[in-house]
């Protein structure tokens, strides 16, 4: 006997992702169903990567070739080291979960610290806790917590273990080292601490020639 009710959404206390489905089963527990994948007509999944590819490599190319800043989107005058895009999914995400705390693996610039903590600060509700191994000039902001620390030092973590428990919703944005073996070990450790209904978000899946950066090896 299959335990698992039909598939139709069901009165729960989570926050799910549209299209997405919670699905009861027999012994009291719940089944989470992701949305369907999106996909597009190939010319315009050739335009998506072959602006992607536009975006990000002539930029880097110039930067490295130039001995140039890397150019960066700003966030109230911040060099923020995201895509656009990206940026505006967060806020769409923060919106719709209302994290009570978000926390960033890979600060760089603080840009998208200060960013998310904006988007908090307008929703009356959230705090980011941002850590990156490196000190880097950041602005000072009252919904942002800097760690400097690796990302996956144990005390670090113990620490975020004792304080994702007592501190009810909990995002993840994993934006640090893009290896392989990294990320994987990241998610791993950083995935127990995601809340049912939240989100952890792993940026940079583009690279290794999907579709940009052909040589930077396995990633994300």
């Amino acid at each position: 006997m299959n335990d698992e009710t039909t598939a139709k959404p069901i009165s729960t206390p989570f926050v799910v992702a549209p299209g997405a489905q919670i699905i009861a089963k027999s012994d009291g527990s719940f089944h989470y169903e992701p949305p369907k994948a999106v996909t597009f007509p190939p010319d315009l999944q050739k335009f998506i990567e072959a602006f992607q590819r536009f975006y990000y490599e002539p930029l880097w190319k110039m930067a490295r070739d130039q001995g140039a800043p890397l150019p960066m989107v700003r966030w109230l005058g911040n060099p923020c080291q995201k895509w656009m895009f990206d940026l505006f999914v967060i806020q769409e995400i923060i919106y719709d979960t209302r994290p009570d705390i978000i926390i960033e693996c890979g600060t760089s610039t603080g840009g998208s610290a200060l960013f998310m903590a904006s988007i908090c600060e307008l929703l009356h509700h959230g705090e980011v806790i941002t850590v990156d191994i490196e000190q880097f000039s950041r602005s000072l902001h009252p919904g942002v917590t800097w760690v400097v620390s690796d990302v996956l030092d144990p005390e670090l973590l113990e620490g975020f273990r004792d304080w994702s428990t007592m501190s009810g919703k909990v995002m993840v944005v994993l934006d640090d080292d893009h290896t392989k073996d990294h990320v994987l070990r990241e998610m791993e450790v950083y995935g127990e601490f995601v809340t049912p209904g939240c989100y952890m978000v792993v940026e940079d899946t583009n690279i290794n020639g999907h579709p940009v950066f052909d040589n930077f090896g396995p990633g994300p």
